[in-house]
């Protein structure tokens, strides 16, 4: 898989890289490792209070109500 990236953003990530005493290539699995654990992780508290929302369906109807 080929990406490319804008010039200034790899400016960026030279300089994050050089900051951190680490190759790009680790800057970037490193990112994308924590944006799709982000990811998971909204998808899965969605599903939570998407739950807990139909399993209190009938306290939110009365709720409604007044």
């Amino acid at each position: 898989m080929d990406i490319h990236i804008p010039i200034l953003l790899n400016l960026q990530l030279q300089e994050i890289a050089r900051q951190q005493e680490r190759e790009i290539g680790e800057v970037i699995m490193s990112a994308i490792t924590e944006y799709v654990e982000a990811q998971a992780g909204e998808r899965e508290f969605r599903g939570r209070v998407q739950q807990t929302i139909d399993g209190h369906r009938w306290l939110l109807d009365e709720l409604d109500k007044r």
